[in-house]
């Protein structure tokens, strides 16, 4: 690889931001570095890491129309190769529209959602590219409420509620840069130990800092105590001990981490998601509303999921074709009594 990627050192008792972090953010690192690394190693995993990254540096090159097509043509061939995730895509898809969407509008709409996957990776390798990190907020149209405001101004951290709609990865990279300063991002590293680490740190150069999942729960109170944001997309379907709560009219499993982290830690939650607009490499991020302790601390596990389920459900049908839909939502089993007894080592699972 041409690039250098991070050490996977153990993080040391000194928590220092890596060399490649932007300076103008803040030092402090409340919780300590650490690596991300996947488990798959080898020659094999090496060639594959550059390939794909050669791949995707000649794909944020491409004129806008051969992107186009390039982007076009992977759906397709992901439509027709990825049978799990496609058949994941349709059962979501036809839980939130209804039977009455033709066959082939059903199939069109999860080449989208493929292809969706495919832009947010080429554009988040073409801004990397183009746009330094400090000025990226340039390109950004931010919508807040007062609420936000105050989220702000009185420096306390928050839990930051997302999904995989719009990009994420420039709404990560944004927010550090409009005062969620530090602003971590819970990550499960790619298989790819190489991919995984370089991944890492090219969200890391534009101020983004990563939680490994495994061990989360344990740093993420300390992050918010000291002030800090922690990013959690909850789109995605629950594994370890989950809620069932409706998502598009159906009972789906949900984390359990933010009613754990509201409770635990007292903080706010903050619904953040950032669209596409209407112009190459500009966003609409629209911040707010925030669930205040004083409201989640009156609601179990079950209605707090019902209602981060709400408010991300509102922002997917208003714009539909932003949404990642091959997360296998609607796969799960019940909650034993046992596991609703203790939470105290519950996991997330945001990326």
């Amino acid at each position: 690889m041409a690039e250098a990627l991070p050490s996977e050192a153990p993080a040391s008792s000194e928590a220092q931001p890596p060399a490649h972090f932007p300076r103008e953010l803040s030092a402090s690192w409340p919780s300590a570095w650490r690596a991300n690394p996947g488990s798959r190693t080898g020659a094999l995993a090496r060639v594959e890491c550059a390939l794909v990254n050669a791949g995707l540096g000649g794909a944020a090159r491409l004129p806008d129309g051969a992107r186009a097509l390039l982007l076009d043509a992977l759906a397709f061939v992901a439509h027709k190769v990825d049978r799990r995730h496609t058949r994941a895509a349709r059962e979501w898809i036809d839980q939130a529209f209804g039977p009455g969407l033709a066959e082939d509008e059903l199939a069109r709409r999860v080449r989208r959602a493929f292809r969706h996957l495919f832009r947010v990776t080429v554009d988040t390798h073409r801004a990397t590219r183009v746009i330094e990190p400090a000025r990226l907020r340039e390109h950004v149209e931010v919508v807040k409420t007062a609420d936000v405001e105050r989220v702000l101004a009185e420096r306390r951290g928050a839990l930051i509620a997302s999904a995989h709609f719009g990009d994420w990865e420039t709404m990560g990279a944004v927010l550090p840069w409009l005062g969620f300063d530090p602003l971590y991002a819970v990550s499960r590293p790619i298989r790819n130990r190489y991919l995984s680490l370089h991944a890492q740190a090219a969200r890391e150069r534009r101020g983004v800092r990563i939680v490994p999942r495994a061990g989360a729960m344990q740093e993420i109170p300390r992050i918010l105590a000291s002030g800090g944001h922690v990013v959690m997309l909850l789109d995605q379907r629950g594994r370890h001990r989950p809620v069932l709560a409706p998502f598009f009219g159906r009972e789906a499993a949900c984390e359990r981490a933010p009613s754990v982290l509201a409770r635990r830690s007292r903080c706010p939650i903050l619904f953040a998601t950032c669209a596409y607009g209407d112009a190459p490499l500009s966003w609409r991020l629209e911040l707010g509303p925030v669930l205040w302790p004083e409201q989640t601390r009156r609601m179990d596990p079950v209605e707090l999921a019902t209602r981060i389920n709400a408010e991300l459900e509102r922002r997917i049908r208003a714009r539909p074709e932003q949404q990642l839909w091959v997360h296998d939502r609607y796969r799960a089993r019940a909650p034993q009594p046992r596991e609703l007894e203790n939470e105290a080592t519950d996991s997330v699972e945001a990326d």
